[in-house]
């Protein structure tokens, strides 16, 4: 069970411990918790986004660091046709900045195909008649659906398998 982190979480974010880094569509965005990324050509702005990583990590030394990406900062990074070697070349920085990757992409996406072949785990979340479910693609498990428990202090959440 995974306790619920809503007590734990204050309204404002800790400017050390959160950033949110924009690909820089969209506008030109910058606060003490938006970093967009200035630079134009794809290795300007690869060296930008480690750099970023490796600052947040220096600065919470000792913390690991959990980094959870879109495809889509790929996609404005290189271009719609990304090659895969440029793909390798981007996720082994992620791999290289952070302790934990998470990489959220749609079903339909180019990158799935490669994402699976080099992560360590593939999960996938699906809605069946109205309730959430979670199945682990690598390593394979049955699926499990996603289910909330009150309790007398925080909301568990909770993985049901189902036979």
């Amino acid at each position: 069970a995974i306790n619920d982190t809503s007590s734990f979480l204050s309204p404002q974010p800790k400017k050390k411990l959160f950033k949110i880094i924009w690909s820089g569509r969209g506008g030109n965005s910058q606060s003490e918790y938006i970093h967009t990324l200035q630079k134009k050509n794809s290795v300007g702005r690869i060296g930008e986004l480690q750099a970023i990583m490796l600052q947040m990590k220096k600065v919470n030394s000792g913390k690991p660091l959990l980094n959870i990406i879109g495809t889509d900062i790929v996609r404005s990074i290189y271009g719609s046709n990304v090659a895969k070697s440029d793909m390798e070349s981007f996720f082994s920085t992620l791999r290289s900045s952070a302790d934990l990757s998470i990489i959220v992409t749609r079903h339909s996406y180019q990158f799935l195909e490669y994402l699976a072949e080099v992560s360590d785990i593939h999960i996938k979340l699906l809605i069946i008649n109205g309730t959430l479910f979670l199945q682990s693609i690598i390593p394979w498990s049955n699926l499990h659906a996603i289910t909330f428990r009150e309790t007398h202090g925080p909301r568990d959440i909770m993985l049901d398998p189902m036979v």
